[in-house]
């Protein structure tokens, strides 16, 4: 599309005024969910996050984009969905319920999320699936159907066959 010189300033007045507007909500929607229960929220640079051990701390990265406020409502998920409550669950079980949470809060607020966005997280969820069959334990049916929608099915298939099987033991056993 080609864009007239005299209508240039105009769109890129607009563009500017639009960015605004979405900085400002999601500063709003990640204010607007963070309980009073969190006592510091760190602020880093890249687009990845942490919540500590006791729920009280977020390491987030500001709040001002669509990707940066999924990952603050995603670490924030997990305070708030009491996954540092002492409650036992899995961690795949816990990444899956913190992005349908965060996904659910954006659509809400009436921020679009982006498919990469929804894709990364369920990559996320996959790669913990994937660690807990290496461990050897069972994984929920349901969230494994979710999380492997959003993964590369040649990838997948590739990588389960990378999980030892247990071999039978032979012979007699001491313990």
């Amino acid at each position: 599309m080609l864009i007239r010189s005299s209508s240039a300033p105009e769109n890129l007045e607009r563009l500017r005024e639009g960015k605004k507007r979405m900085k400002e909500a999601c500063m709003q929607l990640a204010l607007a969910n963070t309980p009073a229960t969190v006592e510091l929220v760190v602020i880093r640079r890249r687009l990845s996050g942490a919540a500590d051990y006791c729920g009280k701390v977020l390491i987030v990265p500001r709040p001002v984009t669509r990707r940066a406020v999924h990952v603050f409502l995603h670490e924030l998920a997990h305070i708030v969905l009491g996954h540092f409550e002492g409650k036992y669950t899995a961690d795949y079980q816990a990444e899956a319920a913190a992005e349908r949470w965060a996904t659910a809060k954006m659509r809400a607020a009436g921020i679009p999320v982006s498919r990469r966005n929804i894709q990364g997280g369920k990559q996320y969820v996959a790669r913990k699936i994937w660690q807990a069959l290496y461990d050897g334990c069972e994984v929920d049916p349901k969230v494994r159907r979710w999380a492997v929608s959003g993964v590369d099915k040649a990838k997948w298939k590739e990588a389960l066959t990378r999980i030892p099987r247990p071999t039978p033991i032979k012979g007699p056993v001491f313990v």
